[in-house]
């Protein structure tokens, strides 16, 4: 192998591991407070996060230990068990990427479904969704035909992903297009359905503005995660394997975009961040971390509402309550 491709293909790999490591340590903390706080959430809800976790663990797992194999090989070639790890990271990588963005973007989706009542609107992202996944995995696959892998051959995620004049990964384009195209999308529609709803609460109104602030800026987030790893993947002929760090940390910033929306009920008792209607009886109350279901603090809320003041927001809220209701 080219030495100056080794060099880099090394250095874009480290970084992509030292910040694929930190927004891992995110997603433990943010899916240890969802184990401790949610309970009562739906049992596919609560599915969904665990296997996020599981796979962002194995994710992790193989990137760290493919980056090891492949630093420790001679120049980028390998054989035995370092060439079948590094393989099995390359392979995790996309479909990882593109299977976390799946669940992720399903539970965006079922919420608008849920607000809107659009079977039309959900069908139609079910297809977007699904598709950027299909896309990945076929973007994974088709490499092997045209680079097979043997034990004695180099393994970088520049020849795999992209060979000027032989492979040009246009599944790759499909994938992190549509997956771009889905997160602007879900965005774009959860904004505009809060913010048609005509709320006389202000309790509603703040927790409302809370969900619309956190959908564009974790659909932002992902999206130019997505178009920066396609851009980099289009200039791949000069840009080398730089599209690979992006590509890597892609699979997080969907797990972490789920986890941020799924403990945005969280509420801290005396922060900076309290609802109109819990300013002054929280005052009272010491800075504790408390995690009340959503029922608790619908409950709350209404101790502490004016009686006289229609509270038309509330059906709305109710309706992006993951919380079960048999549970």
């Amino acid at each position: 192998m080219d030495s100056h491709i080794y060099e880099e293909s090394k250095d874009f790999l480290f970084a992509a591991v030292a910040l694929n490591l930190t927004l891992y340590g995110v997603l433990v903390v943010q899916t240890y407070l969802y184990y401790l706080a949610f309970s009562h959430d739906r049992t596919w809800i609560k599915a969904a996060a665990y296997v996020v976790f599981a796979l962002e663990t194995l994710h992790t797992t193989m990137l760290t230990w493919g980056y090891h194999s492949f630093t420790s090989s001679d120049w980028g070639f390998c054989s035995g068990l370092d060439c079948n790890v590094q393989l099995a990271m390359i392979w995790v990588i996309p479909l990882v990427g593109g299977l976390v963005a799946l669940i992720t973007n399903v539970i965006y989706a079922y919420r608008i479904h849920i607000v809107t009542q659009s079977r039309i609107l959900f069908s139609v992202l079910l297809v977007f969704i699904i598709s950027q996944f299909a896309a990945a995995v076929i973007f994974r696959v088709m490499p092997s035909k045209h680079y097979p892998i043997h034990s004695t051959s180099p393994v970088t995620p520049v020849q795999l992903y992209y060979q000027a004049d032989v492979l040009i990964p246009v599944f790759g384009f499909v994938w992190l297009g549509l997956s771009a195209i889905c997160d602007v999308a879900i965005a774009a529609i959860m904004v505009y359905i809060l913010s048609r709803e005509r709320m006389l609460s202000k309790e509603t109104r703040w927790r409302v503005s809370r969900v619309i602030r956190l959908v564009i800026e974790t659909g932002t987030t992902t999206a130019t995660v997505d178009i920066l790893t396609l851009i980099l993947l289009v200039t791949a002929k000069w840009t080398v394997s730089g599209y690979i760090v992006p590509m890597i940390i892609l699979s997080k910033a969907y797990g972490n975009a789920m986890m941020v929306l799924l403990n945005n009920r969280m509420t801290i008792i005396g922060s900076r961040l309290r609802s109109p209607t819990h300013m002054d009886a929280a005052a009272t109350h010491l800075s504790t971390l408390r995690f009340p279901t959503v029922d608790q603090e619908s409950e709350l809320a209404s101790q502490h509402t004016n009686i006289n003041e229609p509270q038309k927001g509330l059906p709305l809220m109710e309706k992006l309550s993951l919380t079960s209701t048999s549970e």
